[in-house]
């Protein structure tokens, strides 16, 4: 779901057509194994070997519906990991963007007793950062790719991290309930930056009721002043190099249009500031039923 340098791939439908189309197809027209799993749990053991949990539908769903957004669909292989190549798969800046999350996190409350969602997460390029630092269990990460949870392993073998017990999850549909879990603060980073309106969506649906009474769900998004001839142009974002388009990865939407998704599935969004390299923007989002006056920041005492 991850990846911070723009892409060329194209989103011609929405969510909810690609849902209906998909459903009335018939199962196994996807080209190999790896691009049919698409939903695997973990039992939080890091020892143990990766158990894959699929559904026909669901595996066709999910990589056949991320394929027609952007680039996400490809499934790394074995050499590929071990060679490290999914650390540029994701978007590079490996210990920068990872210390960079951590770091934020931390300035908003996070402590070691939370538990912690990071929802597109890749290979953990944030995730080794935080899973040393909160206690055992209490980090739990899910990723649309399978071969990037592969990758998740590799790294959380290579720093030495089993003993912390992450969880990891592979789904197609942002489906963080499957964790059965209540989470203090979620993080989606260069997750939004390649996803349609749709998408995000339902991302916000699927979150929210996870969260706790205060929980956040920080999401980076590339903003665009709010602008009617936004949607048809495409923006230079500042540092970087990236270009953003509405309708094309790498995507940009205006604050106001955030909002609005935001209050489709009963939350509030806000900017926070922090400092990405390739202009990605913080958005806080809390349930409408918390108190929308704060600023980002949760109390801890």
């Amino acid at each position: 779901m991850k990846r911070d340098r723009g892409g060329d791939a194209r989103g011609g439908r929405g969510f909810s057509n690609m849902l209906s189309s998909f459903r009335s197809s018939k199962p196994g027209r996807q080209q190999g194994a790896a691009d049919t799993r698409a939903a695997a749990a973990d039992t939080g053991a890091e020892s143990k070997k990766p158990r894959y949990v699929r559904t026909s539908r669901d595996a066709y769903i999910g990589q056949a519906a991320m394929g027609e957004v952007n680039f996400y669909a490809r499934q790394l292989t074995r050499h590929e990991i071990q060679r490290g190549e999914h650390r540029s798969f994701i978007g590079g800046m490996w210990d920068e963007i990872g210390d960079l999350q951590f770091e934020f996190m931390k300035q908003q409350g996070l402590k070691s007793h939370h538990r912690f969602g990071d929802v597109g997460c890749g290979a953990l390029r944030g995730g080794v950062k935080f899973i040393p630092y909160l206690d055992t269990g209490n980090y739990y990460g899910l990723d649309i790719n399978a071969s990037c949870i592969d990758a998740a392993r590799h790294e959380i073998k290579h720093y030495r991290l089993e003993h912390k017990h992450a969880h990891l999850l592979v789904d197609d549909g942002f489906r963080m309930g499957r964790f059965d879990a209540k989470f203090d603060f979620c993080i989606g980073v260069s997750l939004f930056t390649h996803l349609p309106m749709n998408h995000i969506l339902r991302c916000l649906l699927e979150v929210q009721p996870q969260l706790t009474e205060d929980g956040v769900f920080f999401a980076t998004f590339f903003l665009a002043d709010d602008d009617p001839n936004i949607f048809l142009r495409s923006v230079h974002q500042p540092g970087g190099g990236v270009v953003t388009s509405f309708d094309s990865d790498p995507y940009h939407y205006t604050l106001r249009q955030v909002r609005w998704l935001a209050a489709q599935a009963n939350l509030t969004a806000e900017e926070v500031p922090w400092n990405h390299p390739r202009n990605q923007k913080m958005i806080g989002f809390r349930s409408i039923s918390q108190d929308s006056t704060k600023d980002g920041k949760r109390d801890t005492n």
